[in-house]
């Protein structure tokens, strides 16, 4: 897993799973921590910086915790900001 210094420009959306930034090209980017945008930013164009996180998961990780329950999440790669701030 790589982690790697990144600023982006985007619209400042909320998400099912959290806070992202979309950018211009179609990407999203989940930010760490942050549950929903404040109205005041909420689909306003910002700029982040912080640091860029890719998580993979597959079905197996996903479907079900270790207690063999089901659960829901994303199948794939997500892009998670870490210790990222509004510039």
């Amino acid at each position: 897993m790589i982690e790697t210094p990144i600023t982006l420009k985007g619209t400042a959306q909320n998400a099912k799973q959290g806070a992202i930034l979309l950018t211009d090209d179609g990407m999203h980017y989940y930010l760490a921590g942050k549950d929903t945008w404040e109205p005041h930013i909420l689909n306003q164009n910002i700029t982040i910086q912080g640091i860029l996180k890719e998580l993979v998961a597959d079905e197996a990780q996903i479907l079900k915790d270790k207690q063999g329950n089901y659960r829901s999440g994303a199948i794939g790669t997500q892009s998670i900001l870490i210790d990222w701030q509004v510039k």
